[in-house]
């Protein structure tokens, strides 16, 4: 099960990419809030989060949707997640990590996906050049981060 948030697009590929690679369903967060937050976790399924950094953190929809799920039959599943960044994720792994954890989840993997800048209040989007080079790096890191999610790598 792979719970993704995206606002310019950016972690909806990532989302849709690892979906893809672990045969996993898509949920959207930003549906989902305000519904049923109720989820059945199978024997040994992963639980994955994507989602960008906004202020150097998760985004407050992200973290108001945690509050509010609830993840039945969780046996000590393969819990991850991948969050995407323009450059630096602050602290977005561990404020997430502190959320799962008081909703009785352990996080056994954060990993983050270097995309184009696209947060223009402070400063300009990439160039064309580095916007080019940064999907590029993208690529090979998703495949990283997917080999990883197989072997249910525990890298925190």
């Amino acid at each position: 099960m792979l719970f993704y948030f995206s606002g310019t697009g950016n972690s909806l590929s990532v989302a849709q990419q690892i979906a893809q690679h672990q045969q996993e369903k898509l949920i959207s967060i930003a549906d989902a809030v305000n519904k049923d937050t109720s989820y059945e976790a199978a024997a040994g399924e992963p639980i994955g989060f994507v989602f960008p950094v906004y202020a150097w953190g998760p985004p407050k929809i992200v973290l108001s949707f945690i509050e509010k799920m609830q993840i039945n039959s969780y046996q000590k599943n393969y819990v991850f997640c991948v969050i995407t960044c323009g450059d630096s994720v602050g602290d977005a792994m561990r404020a997430t990590a502190t959320a799962l954890s008081k909703k009785g989840l352990t996080t056994d993997a954060a990993f983050s996906v270097t995309m184009p800048n696209n947060y223009i209040l402070l400063g300009d989007v990439d160039s064309k050049a580095k916007e080019a080079k940064k999907l590029a790096a993208a690529k090979e890191t998703l495949q990283q981060i997917n080999a990883s999610i197989a072997q249910k790598a525990q890298c925190f």
